[in-house]
Protein backbone atom coordinates (compact mmCIF):
# COMPACT_ATOMS: atom_id res chain seq x y z
CA UNK A 1 0.00 0.00 0.00
CA UNK A 2 1.33 3.78 -0.24
CA UNK A 3 1.49 6.13 2.54
CA UNK A 4 -1.86 7.55 1.47
CA UNK A 5 -4.09 4.67 1.22
CA UNK A 6 -6.09 4.24 4.82
CA UNK A 7 -7.23 0.76 6.37
CA UNK A 8 -10.58 0.80 8.11
CA UNK A 9 -10.55 0.04 11.84
CA UNK A 10 -12.27 -2.90 11.75
CA UNK A 11 -10.16 -4.40 9.15
CA UNK A 12 -6.93 -3.68 10.94
CA UNK A 13 -8.10 -4.79 14.22
CA UNK A 14 -9.54 -7.77 12.20
CA UNK A 15 -5.97 -8.50 10.88
CA UNK A 16 -4.11 -7.77 14.60
CA UNK A 17 -6.81 -10.44 16.07
CA UNK A 18 -5.76 -13.04 13.30
CA UNK A 19 -1.89 -12.37 13.77
CA UNK A 20 -1.99 -12.67 17.38
CA UNK A 21 -4.34 -15.65 17.18
CA UNK A 22 -1.64 -17.46 15.03
CA UNK A 23 1.16 -16.78 17.02
CA UNK A 24 1.37 -19.90 19.32
CA UNK A 25 0.86 -21.89 16.59
CA UNK A 26 4.17 -20.43 15.21
CA UNK A 27 6.72 -20.27 18.04
CA UNK A 28 5.55 -23.94 18.16
CA UNK A 29 6.54 -24.29 14.62
CA UNK A 30 9.33 -22.27 15.22
CA UNK A 31 10.63 -24.52 18.46
CA UNK A 32 9.82 -27.78 16.25
CA UNK A 33 12.52 -26.76 13.63
CA UNK A 34 15.01 -25.87 16.29
CA UNK A 35 14.66 -28.96 18.19
CA UNK A 36 15.18 -30.90 14.66
CA UNK A 37 18.24 -28.72 14.29
CA UNK A 38 19.68 -29.81 17.48
CA UNK A 39 18.92 -32.83 16.68
CA UNK A 40 20.66 -32.88 13.25
CA UNK A 41 23.78 -31.30 14.88
CA UNK A 42 23.08 -27.57 15.06
CA UNK A 43 24.39 -25.92 18.68
CA UNK A 44 22.06 -24.15 20.74
CA UNK A 45 24.70 -21.37 20.42
CA UNK A 46 25.15 -21.55 16.65
CA UNK A 47 21.55 -20.92 16.37
CA UNK A 48 21.39 -18.69 18.61
CA UNK A 49 23.83 -16.67 16.50
CA UNK A 50 22.29 -17.54 13.47
CA UNK A 51 18.66 -16.06 14.55
CA UNK A 52 20.53 -13.39 16.56
CA UNK A 53 18.92 -13.70 19.27
CA UNK A 54 19.60 -15.15 23.00
CA UNK A 55 20.94 -18.87 23.56
CA UNK A 56 18.54 -19.11 26.52
CA UNK A 57 15.82 -18.41 24.23
CA UNK A 58 17.06 -20.95 22.13
CA UNK A 59 17.22 -23.29 24.83
CA UNK A 60 14.06 -22.76 26.00
CA UNK A 61 12.49 -23.48 22.40
CA UNK A 62 14.07 -26.38 22.39
CA UNK A 63 12.77 -27.72 25.42
CA UNK A 64 9.70 -26.26 24.89
CA UNK A 65 9.33 -28.63 21.56
CA UNK A 66 10.54 -31.20 23.42
CA UNK A 67 7.97 -31.37 26.29
CA UNK A 68 5.58 -30.92 23.74
CA UNK A 69 6.65 -34.05 21.73
CA UNK A 70 6.60 -35.92 24.77
CA UNK A 71 3.29 -34.94 25.75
Amino acid sequence: RDAGDTVAPSDALATLVHWQRSQPRIERARAEVLRLLNLAGATPRGLATALTCNRSTVDRLIRLAEAERDA
